[in-house]
């Protein structure tokens, strides 16, 4: 599904298991954490902190930067810069709040393949921090399970209690 940096959201008309049946991941160093169904699970061969669907049919991979005091419009300009290379932007932008969160929808063939994949990218303002992810899917993946991918998003927050690891240990705090 091309080795992309980012990745989360969608679910809609399947099965989706009971909240309390989720998992909190956080990561492990940048105070921050999201809730995935339980059949999901982390990529421990990627660089990065990456979530992965069953058999490998979506993942979300999502990086945290300092804000440094610059402002969160710039950081999320630059975000969709980096994806408009390769891929071609197929909605509008959305807005969702809380937290401050832009979305938006991107499809294209990810070079040396030839499926068509979607790419959506969220920014979310944590306040000092900017996060970053990134859910790569197909299409009809994302169509069938778009509720649950995006209720993965919009649980993406800052730690504020002591974080729970996926082997439900506590994760070091930044």
């Amino acid at each position: 599904m091309g080795g992309v940096f980012a990745g989360l959201l969608g679910c809609g008309k399947h099965w989706t298991p009971h909240p309390s049946a989720w998992r909190i991941v956080a990561h492990p160093t940048a105070g921050f954490n999201v809730q995935i169904p339980p059949e999901w699970s982390e990529n421990s061969k990627s660089k990065f902190f990456q979530l992965v669907a069953p058999n490998d049919h979506a993942s979300v991979t999502i990086s945290a930067y300092r804000s440094g005091g610059n402002p969160f419009a710039d950081f999320v300009e630059h975000r969709f810069q980096a994806v408009e290379d390769l891929y071609r932007q197929t909605d509008e932008r959305r807005i969702q709040e809380p937290p401050e969160m832009v979305v938006r929808q991107y499809q294209g063939i990810w070079p040396n393949e030839t499926s068509t994949t979607l790419y959506v990218v969220a920014c979310i303002n944590l306040r000092d921090v900017y996060v970053s992810s990134g859910l790569v899917t197909t299409p009809e993946y994302y169509r069938e399970h778009e509720a649950e991918l995006q209720k993965i998003l919009r649980s993406i927050n800052r730690n504020s209690e002591p974080p729970v690891g996926s082997a439900g240990k506590p994760a070091p705090q930044p």
